[in-house]
């Protein structure tokens, strides 16, 4: 599985949020149903092929990114959860987050960003 770091941006309402996958499927529901319109007019020509491939291509790109481990550096993730990044990294050395050291950088994982702290063990 591979693993994806990603930063946050800001909201309508202004608070932080991690970045998803709705706006990428949006565009690729609508490239699928320009395909289709394109097969219907041109069903045997080299772009529609072309575009099928590349198409082809792109869902599988966003399938493997839904199947990615997300991770987001201890800076956004204290954005996220309204804290200092040196309260991220006491409760990532303490196990409170899910969380994994990158050459002297916590990761956090995106699931635990934004769920309540679990127990040390």
């Amino acid at each position: 599985m591979d693993t994806v770091i990603i930063r946050s941006t800001t909201g309508a309402a202004g608070a932080p949020q991690l970045l998803y996958r709705d706006p990428i499927e949006a565009a690729l529901n609508a490239m699928t149903q320009e395909l289709e319109t394109l097969r219907a007019l041109a069903p045997s020509s080299d772009a529609t092929a072309a575009l099928d491939r590349n198409l082809t291509r792109l869902t599988d790109a966003v399938t493997a990114a839904g199947q990615s481990d997300v991770w987001v550096a201890s800076a956004e993730a204290a954005k996220l959860r309204g804290c200092s990044a040196s309260l991220i990294g006491k409760m990532a050395r303490k196990g409170a987050l899910v969380a994994q050291k990158r050459g002297g950088t916590w990761l956090i994982h995106r699931d635990s960003v934004l769920a309540p702290p679990r127990k040390a063990a």
